[in-house]
């Protein structure tokens, strides 16, 4: 499983891992760099080729997902810190490599 630079979040992430993933959904935040796209299969963050899909959100987390991401000066940081939120406390997120 290679998890490219997010490998210091392998161990965190090792059953959840998918393999490629298609995120799918209406894009609610997007720069520069990164994304954010919510639909029926939930949430995605998007930060150059890697992806985080989280189950599940509430209007209210969606909105701090979306403010985290856009308040970031380091995204790479801020997406690490959602994937670690995600994982550990409502154990629903997924992180893999996006379809090319």
């Amino acid at each position: 499983m290679d998890f490219g630079i997010w490998d210091d979040l392998a161990l965190l992430m090792k059953d959840k891992y998918l393999g490629p993933l298609e995120p799918q959904g209406d894009i609610v935040y997007q720069d520069e760099s990164c994304k954010v796209l919510t639909g029926k299969r939930g949430t995605f963050v998007v930060l150059g080729d890697s992806v985080l899909w989280i189950l599940q959100l509430s209007g209210v987390e969606l909105n701090s997902v979306i403010y985290t991401m856009s308040r970031a000066k380091d995204k790479r940081k801020a997406f690490a810190d959602l994937a670690v939120e995600y994982a550990l406390i409502k154990n629903v997120a997924f992180l893999g490599d996006l379809k090319r």
